[in-house]
């Protein structure tokens, strides 16, 4: 079954090269989790690209293969190894910058991770994925608020958004420690329950960022949310009570532990 599911993914590769190039990526993308998840054994399928290239050493488009399956195995330095020799045998894809990037930001050089993506983003600007991945890069070189813009750019040009990409773009401007930044901050959450609905992990990030601004109000009101949407009690109960004591209402706080406790 390996085996033929091997021959699928080379004979695709011939029929696809001469038509394109990232067609042929997608391909090989594609069809090797396809096998992963047949089989469960990556060693498997990078011995199989291993011995393909040893009879086509000239195919950038296999070691391109064998360097997403070693990106998928966590082993990054012998991607950036194939990534290199796929360049030099003239495979042009900007895609390879994206795979370029994701390896050394896995091995921890984030400056050649960032230079990579920045290939990828300039040849296709409006990729998603490839603003995410700039994201993360910047996010880890603690450019907060470049990280931010990144991620708020995600959410421009996602044709469906999750609550992670509000959190992501959440969390750098949090992390720029400013008061516009936190700002920013709320402005994106809010942004995302407007599009999403009540999604509690975004509720409770906002409470908690109305608590650092002392919004206790807000913070009050988003919680309330939180506890009529969900089906036990008390732990939102217990972070309204935090919330009032915060505010130095201590005794409705009290109130509202002892419903916390019922």
């Amino acid at each position: 079954m390996m085996n033929k599911c091997f021959n699928i993914y080379m004979q695709s590769c011939q029929r696809i090269y001469k038509q394109s190039a990232i067609g042929l990526l997608l391909i090989a993308i594609m069809c090797a989790p396809l096998c992963v998840s047949a089989h469960g054994d990556l060693d498997i399928r990078i011995n199989e690209a291993t011995q393909q290239i040893k009879l086509y050493p000239d195919s950038a488009e296999l070691y391109m293969h064998r360097a997403n399956l070693y990106l998928q195995h966590v082993e990054y330095n012998k991607s950036i190894v194939d990534l290199s020799q796929a360049e030099t045998l003239g495979y042009a894809d900007p895609v390879l910058f994206l795979l370029r990037s994701k390896s050394y930001r896995g091995v921890g050089d984030l400056n050649q991770a960032l230079e990579a993506v920045n290939q990828f983003v300039s040849h296709i600007p409006h990729h998603v994925l490839g603003r995410i991945e700039k994201g993360r890069v910047l996010a880890e070189l603690s450019q907060h608020e470049l990280a931010a813009l990144e991620f708020e750019a995600v959410i421009s040009l996602a044709s469906k958004t999750f609550p992670e990409n509000y959190l992501d773009a959440a969390n750098s401007w949090a992390l720029t420690e400013t008061p516009e930044g936190m700002q920013r901050a709320i402005s994106v959450l809010e942004q995302g329950r407007t599009k999403l609905g009540h999604v509690t992990v975004l509720q409770e990030r906002l409470r908690d960022y109305f608590m650092t601004t002392k919004a206790y109000d807000k913070a009050m009101q988003v919680q309330e949310e939180i506890i009529s949407s969900s089906n036990r009690k008390e732990f939102p109960f217990y972070h309204a009570a935090l919330i009032l004591a915060e505010e130095g209402n201590h005794t409705e706080a009290l109130n509202l532990l002892d419903k916390a406790q019922v």
